[in-house]
């Protein structure tokens, strides 16, 4: 990361926040997360159904399990891209080295079938008896597992034996249990038996997802008499399916804390502001700079008066600008952000090819992405026997009667005003097209000649600079910023 001391005198690089993500994550009821930097063990435990058991899968129940360790802990030549573990350390810079444990196959006391039509139970009759059947087969209390020694498990993941989206009527009309998600549970810390706060949940399928969907001469994908798409996923020299850990990346975020950045209400005319095109929007890429910087992975460039800048590619060193007229020292606010984008390292397999056969791809050229983020903590005060938003702070000491929140994210519902989105990624051509429900392209970069002249927050108040990209070769990119 480019060091303060070679940085010009108008522009200075943080060292820490006065409000940060973890803390008002605690407010909203998050008493844990995974930690994001150091040494982090994590504990897998794949998931056998007497139903559906991990003996009647392509690689039987040894290699199916010696694929889940390689898509979570495989050094990156072990996959066509990253292992869970390998994916993390790059992206953090170095910072966080994930590294664990497989375990044995466990089988629960309810079946597939039936947790699919009570999955309620996935808790009570599962997960948590699950984590006590490891310590007990194990002889662990589990506290090799909570590097932080806050009393919960760093990180558990499930892999379970059923497809994902199962097609027997016998699993019900609700079936959403057998997806990919992080589920929140609560429970006491207990530091002399690490419970588990929080857990990842996927089918043993998405190891497999990656691959190429078969096209009529057209271009236009072939169905099957379901009308799903004649998928063939990819395969080695000796015929063995090829691991992909690309779901389980995603998710692993959600462990560390982060959001979902796609719309949940795409169904109800919402439109998906980031543009696809993000590890926590479509499982695509590297992690947006925002999400970098509230892991503590990496720090923004502050601007407080004109000046010319040369950034390199945030995928080599992490550095971004944060365009603001005046900065509150912390990253839950109201700004501009500008990365350096190239499609090298962790974007290089996503902009040279579609994801499962069919995700939009990652952009090809290199240019500038500018993202208007509303991370805004929303205060409410409990009056008239209500919660009552009260206004926005950059400050958010703990008071009895008073609570406080992300006020704004991608899913309009769950948004303090939907019209405001937590991460929206601007266009080049000042357009919207997201809105009508398309993805970013290459066109959607900011290259030589493009800019701002001026731009206005939701909150009403003027960014108070001028940009303009100069130059772009395939390592530096030159802007001008001019305060105004």
């Amino acid at each position: 990361m480019m060091l303060a001391s070679s940085l010009p005198s108008s522009t200075y690089t943080p060292t820490a926040y006065a409000l940060d993500y973890r803390t008002i994550r605690t407010y909203e009821g998050y008493r844990t997360s995974t930690p994001s930097m150091g040494e982090v063990p994590v504990l897998v435990i794949p998931v056998s159904f007497s139903d559906y058991s991990c003996d009647q899968l392509e690689n039987g129940c040894e290699g199916t399990k010696e694929d889940i360790h390689t898509a979570f802990f495989g050094q990156e030549e072990d996959l066509r891209w990253h292992s869970v573990a390998s994916f993390y350390h790059a992206s953090s810079y170095g910072q966080v080295t994930l590294s664990g444990t497989v375990s044995d196959w466990y089988t629960p006391s309810i079946s597939a079938v039936e947790l699919s039509n009570n999955s309620g139970l996935l808790n009570s009759r599962l997960t948590l008896p699950a984590l006590q059947w490891y310590k007990d087969t194990y002889n662990t209390t589990g506290q090799e597992f909570d590097s932080d020694q806050d009393g919960y498990i760093d990180a558990v993941y499930f892999v379970y034996s059923v497809e994902f989206d199962p097609k027997d009527e016998a699993f019900g009309e609700q079936k959403d249990v057998f997806w990919a998600f992080v589920s929140y549970i609560g429970g006491l810390a207990n530091a002399s038996s690490p419970t588990m706060f929080h857990y990842g949940w996927s089918s043993y399928k998405f190891l497999y997802n990656d691959g190429i969907i078969q096209r009529s001469e057209n271009g236009k994908f072939l169905f099957d008499e379901d009308s799903n798409p004649l998928f063939e996923p990819y395969r080695d020299e000796e015929g063995r399916l090829k691991v992909n850990a690309h779901v389980f990346i995603h998710e692993f975020g959600h462990l560390f804390g982060l959001e979902d950045y796609y719309s949940y209400d795409r169904s109800k005319g919402d439109w998906g502001a980031l543009g696809a095109l993000d590890m926590m929007d479509y499982n695509v890429g590297d992690h947006h700079p925002y999400s970098k910087s509230v892991l503590g992975w990496t720090y923004p460039t502050i601007l407080t008066d004109s000046v010319t800048l040369t950034l390199s590619p945030f995928q080599e060193e992490g550095q971004f600008v944060l365009l603001t007229p005046q900065y509150n020292e912390t990253m839950l606010d109201e700004y501009l952000l500008l990365e350096f984008y190239t499609p090298t390292g962790l974007h290089a397999k996503d902009a040279s090819e579609p994801y499962a056969g069919r995700y939009p791809r990652q952009f090809s050229i290199p240019g500038i992405k500018v993202t208007h983020v509303d991370a805004r903590v929303a205060e409410y005060r409990f009056i008239d026997n209500r919660w009552q938003f009260t206004g926005y702070v950059t400050e958010a000491p703990q008071q009895n009667g008073i609570r406080y929140d992300l006020a704004h994210s991608n899913t309009a519902s769950r948004s303090l005003n939907p019209n405001f989105k937590l991460l929206h990624l601007l266009e080049s051509s000042g357009n919207n097209t997201f809105i009508n429900g398309g993805y970013a392209t290459d066109a959607t970069l900011f290259g030589v000649g493009d800019g701002l002249a001026d731009y206005t927050f939701n909150s009403g108040i003027q960014l108070g600079f001028r940009f303009e990209v100069i130059s772009i070769s395939e390592t530096e990119v030159v802007i001008q910023f001019t305060r105004v």
